[in-house]
């Protein structure tokens, strides 16, 4: 996707947040707003789901694409990236702002109850402040894990980190 339709995408995103704030303000007008309802329907159109599929694989593609960068303690791209610093780049790119801790992006993201969707962000170590990573599909992953391997993708399961998942967190809605 060409970066004028990323911005159109994060346009047509923006609109639709903001048209659901302005659903919940009541009105001094002759037309009445449109209720919450409407809002929920309109966010589960085939439309604004295919939209959110588009957004998600962005992220992977965007992700993946840092293969083979490395891994330096602060960094935050484009050639070279620590853990949370791939997740606050690649977000960057499609216009979320993100800090750069991942303790601190467990508390922005919301948090995951049921299936994993491309472009979660998984959590480890105490209060998510240990590593985060980004979830692919399939029962992968790509994080930025250490100097010695750089970003990789590796499976969620049966990994050093899989004893240490403390939850998931969703950015795209």
């Amino acid at each position: 996707m060409n970066s004028l339709s990323a911005r159109a995408s994060r346009g047509a995103v923006a609109a639709f947040v903001v048209a659901a704030a302005l659903a919940a303000t009541p009105v001094a007008s002759a037309s009445p707003a449109p209720s919450a309802q409407t809002s929920v329907v309109a966010a589960r159109s085939p439309e604004k789901r295919a939209e959110i599929r588009g957004l998600r694989q962005q992220v992977v593609d965007l992700a993946v694409g840092r293969m083979g960068s490395t891994y330096v303690t602060g960094a935050a791209g484009p050639d070279a990236f620590d853990c949370s610093g791939l997740v606050m780049w690649v977000y960057q790119q499609l216009g979320y702002s993100l800090p750069h801790f991942s303790g601190a992006q467990m508390d922005v993201a919301v948090p995951v109850t049921g299936k994993l969707r491309r472009g979660d962000l998984l959590f480890y170590g105490p209060d998510g402040g240990q590593h985060v990573s980004i979830y692919i599909g399939k029962g992968m992953q790509v994080g930025a894990n250490n100097p010695r391997t750089g970003i990789v993708v590796d499976a969620v399961e049966g990994t050093y980190w899989s004893e240490r998942y403390v939850g998931a967190g969703r950015l795209i809605r």
